[in-house]
């Protein structure tokens, strides 16, 4: 993958577009042309930034996923109480569907679907 910043901006403008569009239309009733679309390019445009729906699928569980881990980490380092670090789990599951309600769904109601190298890497994550 490329490291400019404007190639990781567009990814993730592609990756939020389609987070929209899957939890609208699901992950089979989405095209690829919906997709293009939806992040305001061409065909040809959003295959320079990702191979097909499958990788979109999983980079958006991927972000999902990391986030969650990231927002809970920083809060469990200073919380010892098990009852207040069930309480800060439940809390951050909860602002974090209600901050990125289309994105959660992807991982919510997919998450065991990614089969081979993407499929391993999201239940490591899980």
């Amino acid at each position: 993958m490329d490291d400019r910043p404007a190639y990781h901006e567009e990814l993730l403008e592609i990756v939020e577009a389609t987070a929209v569009v899957f939890a609208e239309s699901g992950f089979h009733g989405a095209s690829i042309r919906d997709i293009a679309a939806a992040a305001g390019m061409n065909l040809s445009g959003l295959y320079c930034y990702v191979r097909s729906k499958e990788e979109i699928r999983f980079l958006i569980q991927g972000r999902c996923l990391q986030a969650l881990l990231k927002q809970l980490g920083e809060g469990m380092n200073t919380i010892s109480d098990p009852r207040s670090r069930l309480r800060l789990l439940v809390q951050n599951h909860l602002h974090s569907f209600a901050r990125e309600s289309s994105a959660m769904k992807i991982p919510t109601h997919e998450i065991n679907v990614l089969a081979g190298e993407h499929g391993d890497r999201i239940q490591c994550l899980k």
